[in-house]
């Protein structure tokens, strides 16, 4: 990974799992000409990698303090047995998502990424996702507010598939698939199969799943 001419990103680290904070700055501290482990509450890190076991009871507080840095990126990393952490973290603001078991040139190729990310104003449900490919349609428009069966749907229509095909896959009714597609389109603000497709693979989509 090319070094950048401004030094090392500031990175901070926020878990409420003292062993998961220490193993991810562990991994980063093996690159010290990349990375420069901060505190939380460092004045302006240039990225904070979030554990969404932070918010589990309710308080999203210590995130509302973080995501409202304009020249910070915050991360959100998932837990894959609490999905709506993470919802909740990418609707209080976190900019992106990565997941647990990130390998560690993914990692770095992420932070390099997020500390020059800006999200578009225009654009308030864009993420910066750094999730597995398998794994990706489901965080589809989280940030939109779709469900996971809405994302599994609205990729299944940026692969081609028709309202019949969608339906055997997913072993639902016609009518009940075009009721989730009409939410799914209310949600992510379009009207036509053309407009989703356009929008997904503009949020993130990769055509290569499933």
């Amino acid at each position: 990974m090319v070094v950048t001419t401004e030094g090392p990103a500031r990175v901070a680290v926020v878990s409420p799992s003292a062993m998961v904070a220490a193993g991810i700055a562990a991994m980063l501290g093996r690159h010290p000409t990349q990375v420069e482990i901060v505190p939380a509450m460092h004045a302006e890190p240039d990225v904070v990698l979030y554990d969404v076991l932070g918010l589990e009871g309710g308080d999203g507080t210590e995130l509302d303090r973080l995501v409202g840095r304009p020249a910070t990126t915050v991360l959100a990393v998932r837990r894959d047995l609490r999905p709506e952490l993470l919802h909740q973290a990418l609707a209080q603001g976190a900019d992106g998502c990565l997941a647990m078991s990130v390998d560690e040139a993914t990692l770095l190729a992420t932070l390099d990424a997020a500390r020059a990310w800006r999200r578009p104003a225009t654009a308030r449900d864009t993420i910066l996702c750094a999730c597995p490919a398998e794994q990706r349609s489901w965080r589809l428009g989280l940030g939109a507010g779709l469900n996971a069966r809405e994302a599994e749907i609205l990729a299944a229509i940026v692969r081609g598939l028709t309202n019949t095909e969608i339906a055997e896959r997913e072993f639902l009714s016609i009518n009940t698939v075009k009721s989730y597609i009409r939410s799914a389109y209310r949600k992510i603000g379009v009207e036509t199969r053309s407009q989703a497709v356009r929008w997904a693979l503009t949020y993130g989509f990769d055509p290569r799943e499933g």
